[in-house]
């Protein structure tokens, strides 16, 4: 038979590691945030097309903090 005692201090390790998880998932996601504002703000006129640089590392970005997928 499970003690338990073991089971809620299982739980209770579980839980904090899904909380400190998600915070540190919050601080990626901010921070993709944060670059797609600046790519946005910077270079405008680049990031409307894949086809430089600038705009593909937007795009990137953008399937990283939106979609499971980086299928194009």
């Amino acid at each position: 038979m499970v003690n338990p005692n073991q089971n809620k201090n299982f739980n209770d390790e579980a839980l904090r590691i899904n909380r400190e998880l998600k915070r540190e998932n919050d601080k990626h996601r901010s921070l993709l945030a944060l670059i797609i504002q600046s790519l946005d703000a910077h270079y405008y006129a680049e990031v409307q097309s894949k086809d430089n640089v600038i705009g593909l590392i937007r795009h990137r970005v953008d399937q990283a903090l939106n979609y499971r997928s980086f299928d194009d």
